[in-house]
């Protein structure tokens, strides 16, 4: 539990979430000690003249602190004095636009989707015939899901690391990086602070990711419009990188 507490107050000392945010989890974190303990009988954290569980309180800080991230960036970019010529303001308020539009709370996800929130921690996620899981909200870094599912991955801090074949796909992450290996019908990836790693082995991708300071390194250019056509183009990967790489390798299948 300290480790826990440890990471929250320096979370809070970063400025990366609020003091009222740090409140709720720490008491939330010592809640769930005293239940382990026997020593409550509570349901979790009074908030509100309600509750909410330990699992719950992680993922709305989580979706808070992503939240909060991607609202300040959107209002960098939007006022930030630019100089120089007009084509560098276009391009400052088509990134602010674009991380309004796939910002955690503009998301709209599945309701069968498997669903992992937490704070700090790599997350990998494959897929196998095997996997009898149910769609819902996980707090593991471990997840294997059945072929074709639905997932959406939020981490605060830590990398992100998808395999397999999949339906829709979200991940987002404000520190770390993004790997997807497989195939996918729609992936919405959105990244502050990384590398965004895509190989993809359908039949075919439309690539609509706009990288503001990092490079695109891929088998074929972005045409005027900022896209790019591989194969037959029937599955799309959009999104954001603030400052990181993309890269993106097109296997065919």
């Amino acid at each position: 539990m300290r480790d826990e507490v440890r990471r929250i107050l320096k979370m809070l000392e970063e400025g990366r979430i609020t003091a009222e945010e740090a409140e709720r989890l720490i008491n939330a974190i010592e809640e769930g000690e005293r239940k382990r303990r026997g020593g409550s009988k509570g349901e979790g954290v009074h908030r509100n003249g309600g509750t909410v569980s330990f699992e719950e309180a992680i993922s709305n800080l989580v979706m808070g602190v992503l939240s909060t991230t991607f609202k300040a960036l959107s209002q960098t970019f939007r006022f930030l004095p630019v100089p120089g010529t007009g084509d560098l303001g276009k391009v400052f308020a088509e990134m602010a636009e674009g991380i309004d539009r796939f910002g955690p709370e503009n998301v709209e996800l599945p309701e069968d989707a498997y669903v992992v929130k937490i704070l700090e921690g790599n997350v990998d996620v494959r897929t196998s015939p095997d996997s009898h899981l149910e769609p819902g909200t996980y707090r593991r870094k471990r997840l294997v899901v059945p072929p074709g599912a639905n997932v959406a991955v939020f981490v605060v801090d830590g990398n992100i690391s998808i395999t397999g074949d999949y339906g829709e796909i979200v991940a987002q992450t404000v520190d770390g990086n993004v790997e997807i290996k497989g195939r996918f019908s729609r992936s919405l990836v959105s990244v502050v602070d990384g590398d965004v790693d895509v190989e993809f082995s359908g039949k075919g991708l439309t690539v609509d990711m706009r990288v503001f300071s990092g490079e695109i390194l891929a088998d074929a250019p972005m045409d005027g419009s900022g896209r790019m056509v591989l194969g037959d183009g029937s599955s799309l990967l959009e999104g954001r990188i603030v400052d990181g790489n993309l890269r993106v390798v097109f296997e065919g299948g």
